[in-house]
């Protein structure tokens, strides 16, 4: 089916379907060749290149912050070892019967606690060894002449040898608490520190049921009697 229309010269045309499709290919193919120039080739791109993307920023240093705890480690690992020899010491003294009669349950809990500090030592002196540094196999010199050592030399009884692993633990947990409040940085120091804390806090809480006190005195932990980096380690 065709339409007449007029056109404004007064003549007529007939457009078929097939003519109009004719006639819009013959408008595109000639503003293409405009487009090009008329050439075959199409006319170059006077677009600017992209932009070569900026290298990403370089990591920050973690030198300065991983030295720090580093050096936390290292305090920690000498504690650590410190309070382990007390409870072997502790431990000798009960087996060769120096306390009078000590509960079975006490000794095996001085026992049990000793191997956890050692553990708690060997997981500080993994991290200093992951970062090349060597391992603490020294005690803190300044803890255990001003705690430790007197402590011993006054044990006579199950109630002191209580009172004096309260001590050691109180200073411990202290120290880890204190440690990832002001000191710690890097995450693996930190959890670290995280893991260890509740123990030291279990063994205070078992200690004070069995020396017949409230197991959990305070509401919160407190750092008092922490050992911290700026202290003599000796």
């Amino acid at each position: 089916m065709t339409r007449r229309v007029s056109s404004r010269m007064g003549s007529e045309s007939v457009w078929t379907r097939r003519g109009v499709l004719l006639a819009g290919g013959g408008a595109l193919a000639s503003g293409l060749a405009a487009c090009t120039g008329g050439g075959g080739h199409p006319a170059p791109s006077t677009s600017a290149p992209a932009p070569t993307p900026a290298p990403p920023p370089a990591p920050t240093t973690t030198t300065t912050t991983l030295a720090g705890d580093l050096t936390v480690a290292t305090l920690a690992a000498s504690l650590e070892n410190t309070i382990a020899a007390a409870y072997a010491s502790a431990g000798d003294l009960v087996n060769g019967g120096k306390l009078g009669l000590v509960p079975a349950a006490i000794a095996s809990l001085v026992q049990t606690m000793q191997s956890h500090h050692r553990d708690h030592a060997t997981a500080w002196n993994a991290m200093l060894t992951a970062a090349g540094e060597q391992a603490v196999t020294g005690t803190d010199t300044t803890f255990s002449a001003a705690v430790v050592q007197p402590g011993l030399a006054a044990l006579r009884d199950t109630s002191g040898l209580l009172a004096l692993c309260q001590q050691m633990e109180r200073v411990a947990a202290g120290t880890y608490l204190d440690a990832m409040l002001h000191e710690l940085t890097t995450m693996d120091a930190t959890e670290t520190a995280a893991a260890i804390h509740p123990v030291e806090m279990q063994h205070l809480a078992v200690l004070a049921l069995l020396a017949g006190s409230p197991p959990a005195p305070d509401a919160f932990a407190t750092t008092a009697g922490a050992r911290t980096t700026v202290d003599q380690l000796g």
